[in-house]
Parts: structure tokens; sequence; C-alpha cells
């Protein structure tokens, strides 16, 4: 799966949650989104279920772009 389509199926499931209609790498997932610490582990499972991936033992308090998230998803699905 390339970078875009990541991006794009994340943007798909973010926007179930959240009022966005575009979202870029540079999309901030705190401040753009105001996605709080449940937002993002709410988050985190509809990522992981959409991806088939395990993303318990990621520091999600280092991921402030989706950029960030885009990166974690494709080091997992490696």
């Amino acid at each position: 799966m390339s970078r875009e389509d990541i991006l794009k199926k994340l943007e798909s499931i973010v926007s179930q949650e959240y009022d966005v209609e575009v979202l870029t790498e540079e999309t901030d997932m705190r401040d753009d989104l105001e996605a709080d610490s449940i937002g993002m582990l709410e988050l985190v499972m509809d990522v992981e279920e959409a991806f088939d991936i395990d993303l318990s033992e990621v520091d999600f308090s280092k991921i402030e772009k989706t950029g960030d998230f885009v990166d974690i998803i494709e080091e997992k699905m490696e």
C-alpha cells in the first residue's frame, strides 16, 4: 500500500470522528483535529482494525502530525 493510499484510508477513518474534509501529512492531530487522549485512543483502535496492525507498543505522545501516524502505519505494515 502506498503512502498516499494510507493517508486516504486514514482520512476516511478520521473523518468519521472529526470534522475534517481534507487530511494532509501536515495536519496537526491535536490542534487541527482537537483530538484529546481519549480521542487518540479511539482513533488508534480504529486504525488497528482498518489496517490489521498492532499499535500497542507505539508511544502516541510523539504523534503530532498526520504524517507521523502514516510513518508508524507504514512501518507496522512491512
